[in-house]
């Protein structure tokens, strides 16, 4: 959901926001505060994405897409390490 960014107090972000140039200022998942969100308005962010859910669904949202992530890019290994690795990624996310 696109908010105004004076609007996002206490929101999490659900992508990261990217200034003028390219580059990253908050990434997914960053609850915003006053202190950030007055921030970002002297980058000249207007608007920001945001769940539109509490912060423990939003959380839960990301895992799940980084854990879709992993398995997309272990899917073409076929080697015992790998898949240990992969399980280990996937526990950590789950765990955090």
């Amino acid at each position: 959901m696109n908010v105004d960014v004076r609007l996002a107090v206490g929101k999490v972000t659900s992508l990261a926001v990217i200034n003028g140039r390219g580059g990253i200022l908050l990434p997914a998942g960053f609850e915003l505060s006053e202190k950030i969100v007055t921030a970002l308005i002297k980058q000249g962010i207007e608007s920001v994405e945001v769940f539109d859910t509490s912060e423990n669904e939003a959380l839960n949202v990301l895992n799940e897409r980084k854990i879709k992530h992993i398995l997309s890019l272990f899917e073409i290994h076929n080697a015992p390490k790998m898949d240990e690795l992969r399980e280990c990624l996937i526990n950590q996310i789950k765990n955090s």
